[in-house]
């Protein structure tokens, strides 16, 4: 590592996207920056995404690890295999159907280098893409806002368990954040909601206004599969929710979480997923703070809940 250009550990996870991983990879090599480490996870894909990562391979002229798991662990997991390896100052978190704009690594290492030293994740904007590739346009399409809120830097507690606004491709992480909340939870489906929250709590977040990633937006995509009847994911947005409730510091805290639990309770009675519903209710009654608005949508949720249970009986 020098002092002007960090090492940045780039952990690429694959699982059955052969279509795309040769994409993701090369984008890794294409950046106009002298210092990286690339770490390769295939999490046991059953398609030929193997194949097409050695067919990059003899390309690679930076420091690099692949790693086939023998059995499919999951994005968090297979993760923390790859965060377990990294070396680097900061750490990016590239999916292998999305690809890094060349100055992606450059830009962003740049202005993470003018932040204060308690920023410890820096976000920048994203452009979508379809599954050929195709610009579909920005996540955040005004500088300043996003969905008529301004972009929140800094303490983003609050913010990152009222809403989701920050496209988790965007990130790049000091690794040292990483490892004190332990990396990705394991026991979770799905990393970003749980690593935002659990993150927000000790360092600050800071945002660039570039786009230096594009993401790639296709119906098998995890994000896609969130909320469907009976998916695992319901489960792990609880566990995350619950998460949240034990970090709090105060009333608009507690507030943000409110937002949170009512959306996800109304998502949760929509695929009548019943059980994780009781725990919404629970968690709703631990918060003490409440308003005449939340009394009332609790209410009519509860009659909601009775009402499916009643008749689905």
């Amino acid at each position: 590592m020098t002092t002007t250009h960090p090492l940045v550990s780039v952990i690429c996870l694959s699982y059955n996207n052969a279509a795309y991983v040769k994409e993701a990879l090369l984008s890794v090599l294409q950046q106009d920056y002298p210092n990286i480490e690339l770490i390769i996870i295939d999490d046991a894909s059953e398609d030929h995404s193997v194949a097409q990562i050695k067919q990059v391979i003899p390309q690679i002229k930076i420091p690099y690890q692949c790693i086939v798991l023998p059995h499919n662990l999951g994005v968090c997991k297979a993760f923390n295999i790859g965060l377990a390896h990294a070396k680097g100052e900061y750490v990016i978190d590239l999916a292998s159907d999305d690809v890094l704009l060349p100055n992606r690594v450059r830009h962003g290492v740049h202005y993470f280098s003018k932040q204060p030293e308690q920023v410890g994740v820096c976000f920048c904007n994203v452009i979508y893409m379809d599954a050929n590739g195709k610009e579909l346009g920005l996540h955040f399409s005004d500088q300043k806002t996003y969905r008529n809120k301004k972009i929140k830097e800094g303490d983003v507690f609050a913010e990152v368990i009222r809403r989701f606004y920050i496209s988790a491709p965007g990130m790049l992480m000091r690794r040292t954040v990483l490892e004190k909340v332990g990396g990705y939870n394991e026991a979770l489906t799905f990393e970003d909601f749980d690593f935002w929250v659990r993150s927000a709590r000790i360092t600050h977040y800071a945002y660039e206004n570039k786009p230096l990633i594009k993401k790639r937006v296709i119906n098998e995509s995890l994000s896609n599969k969130i909320y469907v009847r009976e998916s695992k994911h319901l489960q792990s947005i609880l566990i995350v929710c619950q998460t949240a409730y034990r970090l709090l510091k105060n009333r608009t805290e507690a507030l943000a979480l409110k937002e949170r639990i009512t959306y996800e309770l109304s998502q949760t009675l929509n695929y009548r997923a019943l059980d994780i519903a009781e725990h919404y209710f629970q968690l709703n009654h631990k918060l003490s703070t409440s308003t005449i608005y939340y009394s009332l949508v609790f209410g009519y949720l509860r009659c909601k809940y009775w009402f499916i249970k009643l008749f689905s009986n």
